[in-house]
């Protein structure tokens, strides 16, 4: 007798032996990415390690060849003079506060000044150390000449007693004034 198909009566059993098959590869898949992925990122750092500790190597070679090759610079003392002016500017910082709030107060509502530069040139004398120098933009005024309203700047200027014992010559350099309604371009200058 032949059979031409058999029952299986352990067909459950089977079913439940392959999910619990598929459920540990599957796992032991997840644990095998895991640490495989960390092994990566431990190999990857421990290349940069390795890269890093050549690099300080290298350079603490260059280093030794520089300071065999040339012999270590003298200390930079400056000179008395110099350490005088930056210990007087450093004694009253409030100073050039002052300063700049006379300025706002002295001109009038229109101007504004574009730039403010203290020793512009970076002269070494003394007489220039201290010179200021103004450069702004004053809108004309209706029915005045743009000379008109820059001198009236620069008497300001003088006119204010923090800046006239600051300053003894306080001197319009340059103004320029474009089209009408333009503003006008000045700049002003300080000296001791």
């Amino acid at each position: 007798m032949s059979t031409l198909f058999a029952i299986n009566f352990r067909r459950d059993a089977h079913r439940r032996e392959l999910a619990q098959t598929r459920a540990r590869a599957a796992a032991l898949g997840a644990w095998l990415a895991y640490f495989g992925a960390l092994a990566i990122v431990i190999g990857l750092d421990a290349l940069n390690g390795h890269s890093l500790a050549q690099r300080v190597r290298l350079l603490e070679a260059q280093i030794q060849r520089a300071g065999s090759v040339r012999p270590p610079a003298a200390a930079w003392t400056p000179p008395p003079a110099e350490v005088q002016r930056v210990e007087a500017a450093l004694e009253n910082p409030g100073r050039w506060r002052a300063r700049l709030e006379r300025l706002a107060a002295a001109l009038p509502p229109g101007a504004m000044l574009t730039t403010l530069a203290v020793n512009p040139d970076n002269v070494s004398g003394a007489s220039e150390q201290d010179r200021l120098v103004l450069t702004g933009l004053l809108p004309p005024a209706a029915g005045e000449d743009r000379m008109q309203g820059i001198m009236r700047v620069l008497t300001g200027l003088r006119g204010d007693s923090l800046l006239a014992a600051q300053y003894r010559v306080i001197k319009l350099v340059e103004s320029r004034s474009g089209g009408p309604g333009t503003p006008a371009e000045f700049r002003i200058e300080f000296r001791r």
